[in-house]
This record gives structure tokens, C-alpha cells and sequence, in this order.
């Protein structure tokens, strides 16, 4: 029986595909829930007449794991393009995880096309 033909692999591939686009979908949401708390806590501030230098550290803070957040969103990214390359190598094209063309340029901390970049991936 071949890879293509194996129906535990395709359902398995298929699972961990939408596996990847549902954490994906997750940590966008999840930066976008710590972009809108920190504006409001601008405007909270504001509005309950507390200095700015009450709210200074949490802001920091905020901030700081708004940048961790965004650092995980890459590194999911580059686990992506590992996926598709495994799965494409597994001979599984038919499930590559997204698109099988990949926007051209660079992809943070990769150094390199995207699509490249996952063609180098050892399996």
C-alpha cells in the first residue's frame, strides 16, 4: 500500500493539519486579546483619573508578552513550513499543511525564501 493510498495516514496528516491552522487561529486571536487590553487600559486609566505612572509597569509588562506572543507566532510559522516539507517528503502533497506556494521573501528569523526554507528541512 502506498503513503498516498494509506487511509490511517491521510486521516492522521489530515488531524494534525487541522491541528496547526486551529493553534494558528489561536495565537492570533490571543495577540489580538493582549493588543485590545492594553488599549484599554490607556483609556481606563484616563477615565478613573489614575496617573500614568500607575499603570507604567502593567503596560510594560503587557507590552513584553505581546512581543513574546508575536516571537511564538514566527517560531509556529517556521514549525508550519516543517510540517508541510515533512508531509510533502512523506510523499503527502495531496495534505501539505496550506498552501503549497508560499509567499515569496523572507519569514522572520528564517533567513530565506518560505518556500525554500521548508525544501531545505531534513526528514
Amino acid at each position: 500500500m502506498s503513503k498516498r493510498s494509506n487511509p490511517i495516514l491521510l486521516e492522521a496528516a489530515d488531524q494534525t493539519k487541522a491541528a496547526l491552522f486551529s493553534t494558528e487561529s489561536h495565537i492570533d486571536l490571543a495577540i489580538a486579546g493582549v493588543a485590545a487590553t492594553m488599549l484599554r487600559m490607556g483609556s481606563d486609566r484616563e477615565r478613573s483619573g489614575l496617573s500614568i505612572f500607575h499603570t507604567q509597569k502593567v503596560l510594560e509588562e503587557a507590552a513584553a508578552l505581546a512581543t513574546k506572543m508575536i516571537d511564538a507566532r514566527g517560531d509556529l510559522g517556521r514549525f508550519h513550513n516543517r510540517m508541510a516539507a515533512a508531509a510533502r517528503a512523506a510523499g503527502l502533497d495531496q495534505v501539505a499543511i496550506g498552501p503549497t506556494q508560499k509567499p515569496s521573501g523572507e519569514f522572520p528569523g528564517q533567513g530565506g525564501d518560505v518556500e525554500a526554507g521548508a525544501e531545505r528541512v531534513t526528514v
